[in-house]
């Protein structure tokens, strides 16, 4: 259950004295995701190569998508397309963990919000997966890009995603405890963004007097920095002013989900 006096500190701490747990739980989730059907661990695999060539089929071959700054239109449009589904898939997840969990609230002295992180990092596991496979197409005479040593700093962009997954994971799945109607409201911000957001069009072809309302989304940020460094072997430090406000924002939407843990928490067992 909760605790309205935690601090800030005390809630972090928790976390890392929970780290075999969250390990645990982790490697759970995902067993019970792939592990015992038919395909197992090949749907990993299976999943995003099949959408990749779907991508090619329809995109490359059939509507001869020509390249974009550059770049084949199927990688480039692959790396505003999987950083999208591992966010959008894993926080609709994440807002309803809290009830579908009240079981645990109910009989131990549970911080439900750790189940939120075993999520991310089940999930996380699985788009590393998908980033895998989007390697192996660079590689292919379809849409080849070069390995350079930007490619690294997806490794930023990957704690920087789930990081912002986290934060608004914990606002959105302790909203839904109080308020039903916080998955609908979830889903229709989800479809808004995702057009709002630079994965089917460049950023390019908007006005520069308009440009930065779409750099509000601290997605924009993301999708951007993985085409940085996969395709374009642009560092992120590049972009210091969009950086510091992805920082800025999303920091304080962890602060948001922090003091409203520490003001509803006490009352979960008693709504759910």
């Amino acid at each position: 259950m909760g605790n309205s006096n935690i601090t800030l500190i005390g809630f972090l701490k928790d976390f890392f004295r929970n780290k075999q747990l969250i390990a645990e739980l982790t490697k759970s989730d995902f067993k019970t995701n792939y592990i015992g059907s038919f395909f197992g661990l090949s749907w990993i695999v299976i999943q995003p190569l099949i959408l990749t060539f779907i991508f090619w089929v329809v995109f490359v071959v059939g509507y001869k998508a020509t390249p974009i700054e550059g770049v084949s239109f199927v990688p480039w449009l692959l790396c505003g397309l999987l950083p999208w589904n591992f966010f959008s898939s894993c926080l609709a997840i994440n807002t309803n963990i809290i009830t579908q969990n009240a079981h645990l609230l109910k009989k131990f002295k549970f911080n439900i919000s750790l189940m939120q992180v075993v999520k991310i990092l089940s999930s996380l596991i699985v788009h590393i997966f998908s980033l895998m496979i989007l390697i192996i197409f660079f590689q292919i005479k379809i849409a080849p890009v070069h390995i350079t040593i930007f490619w690294i700093q997806i490794i930023y962009y990957l704690f920087a995603l789930s990081f912002l997954l986290w934060s608004t994971s914990l606002i959105f799945g302790i909203l839904q405890v109080f308020f039903k109607d916080v998955t609908h409201i979830l889903s229709l911000i989800l479809q808004m963004g995702f057009f709002l957001t630079p994965i089917f069009w460049s950023p390019h072809i908007i006005p520069e007097n308009y440009l930065f309302l779409f750099k509000l989304n601290p997605l924009y940020y993301i999708i951007n920095g993985y085409r940085d460094s996969f395709l374009f072997q642009v560092p992120f430090w590049e972009d210091l002013t969009t950086t510091i406000y992805f920082w800025f924002l999303t920091l304080f939407l962890f602060l948001i989900g922090y003091f409203l843990y520490k003001k509803l928490s006490p009352k979960f067992a008693d709504e759910l």
